[in-house]
């Protein structure tokens, strides 16, 4: 199974993440989120099955993602490309934190600090989060095999496969 490629298209404008919500029955993630979150995995089957995957089948071992948001104009969308990788890119510790979460402290820190209490003279580089428009980040310096890898997305995507 090496060097599996999977890429797929969700339609609509895309969404964030809302955070979960405590009601009177306990917690519960917002419909909005989970819709946009059923979309996505039904598009991800869609684009397996078209593939030749197995439903049961699903890539073990290191992924690169490459997501893009297509927020203006007409064809709002989600495109997402999933490629498994070789080992040599699998971080070589037992214990670290998800990606995305360790992203979004990083983000989060950039900004002014949020709630009561907080220290007002903080230092900041950015007023909010939101002006991140794009983000290329992975564990490890891999550098080098990291840009050969997006040259060959682009490339791929230029020419439309």
């Amino acid at each position: 199974m090496a060097d599996r490629v999977l890429r797929f298209e969700v339609d609509g404008p895309p969404r964030a993440k809302r955070r979960a919500r405590i009601g009177k029955h306990g917690g519960y993630t917002p419909e909005s989120t989970r819709e946009y979150e059923r979309r996505i995995r039904a598009a991800a089957i869609d684009a397996k099955r078209k593939a030749g995957w197995d439903d049961e089948d699903v890539i073990e071992g290191p992924v690169h993602v490459i997501v893009m948001f297509r927020v203006a104009g007409k064809g709002k969308k989600t495109v997402v490309i999933v490629r498994q990788v070789d080992e040599s890119f699998m971080p070589k510790v037992k214990v670290r934190p998800d990606l995305d979460n360790a992203l979004k402290a990083v983000l989060d820190g950039l900004q002014p600090p949020q709630g009561n209490g907080v220290d007002a003279l903080a230092p900041i580089l950015v007023k909010d989060d939101r002006q991140v428009v794009g983000v290329f980040t992975m564990f490890e310096a891999q550098a080098k095999r990291f840009e050969d890898f997006m040259e060959g997305e682009m490339r791929d995507e230029r020419e439309g496969r």
